[in-house]
């Protein structure tokens, strides 16, 4: 739907300009000839007024139209992809938590690699966090959440988990969670 604001108004051209003109042009009243009635002279410095103001707001108000309608399509694509960004964007009081295994792969100096040592890897047994995601509500600072692990039976390597937390889309922390196994 084209912007109602990219035509000429008559309105304002007509009741706001003009009638500035009015009142313009009776102000002026001293310079129509003075041989003529006091009435005339204030109808003629009003009409005068309001022609040449209204010729003035109907120009002024013309070129407004033409830059909307010129500039129009930049401007809409420019605020639609706006919106798009506000609808695309997460809200601050979202948490979400996922897990991944962990995997010291720490280098040291010019061998440290951010990318291979914060990856996340899939957990080495079945796990899930519960609840998974949640809005905080206003005035909570903290939930409790629970980590489920199937950990194989019997005796065997010990496994360890990160439990990442993101808040509005970015890291707001986490822990890492070592489960031992027992023999039976």
């Amino acid at each position: 739907m084209p912007d109602s604001r990219a035509y000429l108004r008559p309105h304002r051209v007509f009741l706001g300009w003009a009638v500035l003109g009015i009142f313009a042009g009776v102000s002026l009243i001293r310079f129509v000839r003075l041989d003529w009635p006091y009435v005339a002279r204030v109808l003629l410095a009003a009409v005068v007024g309001y022609v040449v103001l209204a010729g003035v707001g109907l120009l002024s108000e013309s070129i407004y139209a033409w830059l909307k309608r010129t500039r129009g399509p930049a401007a809409a694509a420019q605020k639609k992809n706006e919106e798009e960004a506000r609808r695309r964007r997460i809200p601050c009081n979202l948490v979400e938590i996922e897990v991944d295994s962990y995997v010291f792969e720490d280098g040291v100096g010019k061998e440290f690699d951010p990318v291979v040592v914060f990856r996340g890897r899939a957990p080495v047994w079945p796990t899930r966090v519960e609840p998974a995601s949640f809005l905080f509500l206003d005035g909570e600072a903290y939930r409790d959440i629970e980590l489920l692990v199937d950990a194989p039976d019997g005796p065997g390597p010990s496994g360890v988990f990160n439990v990442n937390v993101r808040q509005g889309g970015v890291p707001a922390g986490g822990v890492t969670v070592t489960i031992t196994r027992e023999g039976v």
